[in-house]
């Protein structure tokens, strides 16, 4: 019992990076880039330092082509609906071009970072939360709950709050889902595909915006 303890404990060591991350960047130092640098270190730190049975090529893996194209498909739709509801989930008060400015996020670093956020963000992600951590069994685990939690640290500076908490419940939903399609049906690239078509999608919504 004290081995599986202590085993939990050291897989998880790494499981508040992404708060550190948003707080320290987002909030201290108002740099986006930061906010994801500080989260992906704290990710590759986990994957370097502790052992688990996750193979990079698992990532790569799918049995339905279907599921594949489908999944993908749903999770573009995260970002039209972004566009659609803009003006009745957005606080009155935020100016988001000055927003993302301080942020870092104009010119030259809107494709930067909207490439490193479609394409690396993701594999990092699904890599540390759906095939890193040691499987809960559980329809909802604390490792859904921590990683919905830490994006309406992100989502609170955009969003009002009776949407955050709807983003928060879909999110928590969308982590469960991909864990299931890792966990009981071997469709990796599902999830990996469709959370990357996901962040696209909404931060391609979010700076067509400003």
């Amino acid at each position: 019992m004290k081995s599986k303890i202590q085993s939990y404990i050291k897989s998880r060591l790494f499981i508040l990076s992404p708060y550190i991350g948003v707080i320290t960047g987002l909030y201290f130092f108002r740099s986006a880039f930061l906010a994801i640098i500080i989260y992906h270190a704290g990710i590759v730190l986990s994957l370097i330092f502790i052992k688990s049975s996750y193979n990079f090529r698992d990532l790569f893996r799918f049995k339905s082509r279907t599921l594949l194209i489908t999944s993908a498909l749903v999770c573009s739709l995260a970002g039209i609906s972004v566009l659609l509801l803009w003006d009745f989930i957005k606080p009155a008060e935020l100016d988001l071009l000055r927003t993302m400015t301080e942020l870092g996020l104009t010119g030259i670093w809107k494709p930067v970072f909207l490439l490193y956020f479609s394409l690396i963000h993701p594999f990092l992600e699904e890599s540390y939360w759906r095939f890193h951590l040691p499987s809960t069994g559980r329809a909802v685990s604390c490792d859904d709950l921590f990683f919905a939690l830490y994006h309406t640290l992100v989502l609170y500076l955009f969003l009002k709050t009776w949407a955050v908490v709807l983003c928060f419940v879909g999110l928590l939903f969308a982590a469960a889902v991909w864990r299931y399609l890792k966990e009981r049906r071997g469709d990796n690239l599902a999830v990996l595909l469709s959370h990357a078509v996901a962040d696209f999608s909404i931060m391609s919504a979010v700076f067509f915006l400003y």
